[in-house]
């Protein structure tokens, strides 16, 4: 043990108490800036607009089981005109793309997009990959307003990054004679009793992963609604076809059932063209699973073409490298008769007579 003479104790205490000294004086460091938070919302300063938070709706539980993650609420103002901003972020396309369909307006377009700007009177929806924002004034937007929601939705976050995509299960739905905004895309109970109230739920499978859209479709005198319930096997459909049949049996319109590959389709409705609007979907099985397999003949016409203009192009090649290649070398053996010239060459014959 080392010990200390009195006469070196003051000493000790002399150097402690400067130490402590200038670690007291030493500047601090300057504190760093706080990292953005991972799903910000990042609003463009436009020239008049004023954006004010306000405090968000409670999310409805259709919207929770899209996989809801965030909500963000602002008040948009330029001078006298104003109108809501709301901003969803959800965990994948798909959801935003299902709670899209759902809360649209009425006039809105159906067409799928990874992002899209719809105008129906005095309310807009935007979807940009996992984001769906909504726009609610109190009278009809000016170009000046939907400038501003064009340059805000230019700079939501994740929109060229994520590879996510919309959900392929939609472009099924027949096109011809749908009713604007009808469309419906949903993979949970909720969205089920919303978008098919006369339906069973409990024989839906959705803990087996089954996929729905509902469209309703012009067919006077009475409007024709159709159900396109995807399940990830063949055999899954056809069990719950069956089990639809059981329970539809008594059904008060009549409900028509069809089972296409792994397609279940329910129409309820339009009995005259009945047939016709169960038989325009099909299952076809293919190996991408991202791009809508063909089934009009308009796409098989423009696919035949597409090849026909194909082999006329490899053959315009073709002819045009031969042309030039045999012209070339006639050039090179006029030049260069020694080197380039097959003429007095000795051929090798084969006697087989």
């Amino acid at each position: 043990m080392v010990k200390f003479s009195a006469s070196r104790r003051p000493v000790l205490r002399h150097c402690a108490w400067m130490l402590l000294c200038g670690l007291a004086l030493r500047p601090l460091p300057a504190a760093a800036a706080p990292p953005a938070p991972k799903n910000s919302i990042h609003l463009p300063s436009l020239p008049g607009w004023q954006l004010q938070p306000v405090a968000p709706a409670p999310a409805a539980p259709l919207l929770r089981e899209f996989g809801l993650k965030q909500r963000f609420a602002f008040l948009a103002r330029n001078g006298t005109a104003s109108f809501q901003l709301q901003a969803d972020l959800f965990h994948d396309a798909s959801g935003a793309f299902g709670a899209y369909t759902f809360r649209r307006p009425a006039a809105a377009s159906s067409k799928l997009g990874a992002c899209q700007l719809t105008k129906a009177a005095r309310a807009l929806a935007l979807i940009c990959d996992r984001w769906l924002v909504r726009a609610q004034a109190a009278a009809d937007f000016s170009p000046s307003q939907l400038a501003y929601l064009v340059a805000w939705s230019d700079r939501l976050p994740n929109w060229h990054q994520s590879a996510d995509l919309i959900p392929t299960l939609p472009a099924y739905a027949p096109r011809r004679g749908r009713i604007p905004g009808s469309l419906r895309y949903c993979y949970g109970p909720t969205g089920w009793s919303q978008a098919l109230p006369w339906a069973p739920l409990k024989l839906a499978g959705f803990e087996l992963g089954a996929e729905v859209v509902t469209a309703g479709y012009w067919q006077p005198p009475h409007n024709a609604e159709l159900a396109i319930i995807s399940y990830p096997t063949p055999q899954i459909a056809d069990a719950r076809l069956h089990r639809f049949q059981d329970a539809l049996k008594a059904a008060r319109p009549p409900i028509r059932l069809r089972r296409s590959g792994s397609f279940l389709l329910l129409e309820r409705g339009g009995a005259a063209h009945a047939v016709a609007l169960l038989g325009s979907v099909h299952d076809s099985e293919i190996v991408t699973w991202n791009q809508r397999p063909i089934t009009t003949v308009g796409e098989v016409a423009e696919l035949l073409l597409g090849i026909l203009l194909l082999t006329a192009g490899l053959l315009l090649v073709a002819l045009v490298v031969g042309v030039l290649s045999g012209w070339v070398h006639a050039r090179l053996a006029r030049l260069f008769p020694g080197r380039f010239s097959y003429r007095g060459r000795d051929l090798i014959r084969l006697h087989l007579d």
